[in-house]
């Protein structure tokens, strides 16, 4: 049993260094963590076990799957890195370029009116 774990720890060790972005790393995950995954298999089969190898084959278990798991955060937080990293990279601002012109408003409509009024009456001579 210590074999399996340890070739299947391998197994997964070379997966995860291979996955290049995120859904391959989900892959990863499903392939051997998933419910149907190679870990689960080897829960499953610990009820075959002599009693007396049982409790150190799950302590092996669990520390396989949480070295696992902990590799699996760590390399999608690194692809999420670099890809935010990649995507900065082509945001690149060029000082160069003229300056955007503020939009120019309006008068506020009683003011509108007003000088309408105004004009009105300035036309008219009543100022």
């Amino acid at each position: 049993m210590k074999e399996k774990l340890e070739r299947l720890s391998a197994e997964a060790e070379s997966a995860l260094a291979t996955a290049k972005d995120k859904d391959e790393v989900m892959k990863v995950r499903t392939q051997f963590l998933g419910r149907k995954g190679s870990m689960s298999l080897l829960v499953k089969q610990l009820g075959t076990l002599p009693k007396e190898e049982r409790p150190l084959a799950g302590q092996l278990i669990n520390q396989i799957k949480s070295k696992l798991e902990q590799d699996i955060d760590r390399k999608l937080i690194l692809i999420s890195e670099l890809e935010k990293n990649k995507e900065l990279e082509g945001e690149a601002l060029d000082i160069t370029l003229p300056g955007r012109r503020l939009a120019v408003g309006k008068k506020h409509p009683v003011t509108q009116v007003t000088d309408e009024i105004t004009a009105i009456f300035t036309v008219m001579g009543l100022r």
